[in-house]
């Protein structure tokens, strides 16, 4: 076999990018803190992923009075919780955006600074 050509190399560049593109998507992340302890923070987490995956929240949370009501459902909603702060993120920055006001409305504090 000889040397490859300028050519196919190119091609193989330009499908390695076509494809990448295709395979990402941007992502966006934040951290949510200020809870008492962790425990808070841990279930905190958990109402989170239970919102993402549309399930019925009966209570919705101990800490606000206004629970997750005016929280949109963030299908692609990364969560983790280290400690006492809780991590998300998304490709859906103005669902982010909402969920950083709506926490810091009910008292917590995040580095959201888009």
């Amino acid at each position: 076999m000889g040397k490859p050509s300028t050519v196919r190399v190119v091609m193989a560049k330009s499908v390695a990018a076509r494809w990448l593109k295709s395979a990402s998507r941007d992502e966006y992340r934040f951290v949510i803190f200020g809870f008492q302890n962790h425990v808070k923070a841990k279930r905190f987490a958990s109402s989170l992923r239970v919102l993402r995956d549309k399930t019925q929240i009966r209570e919705a949370s101990s800490e606000s009075a206004d629970g997750f009501v005016n929280i949109p459902v963030i299908p692609d909603l990364g969560v983790r919780e280290r400690g006492d702060v809780v991590e998300v993120w998304s490709s859906n920055v103005e669902s982010l955006r909402h969920l950083a006001r709506w926490a810091e409305a009910t008292g917590l504090n995040t580095d959201f600074i888009w």
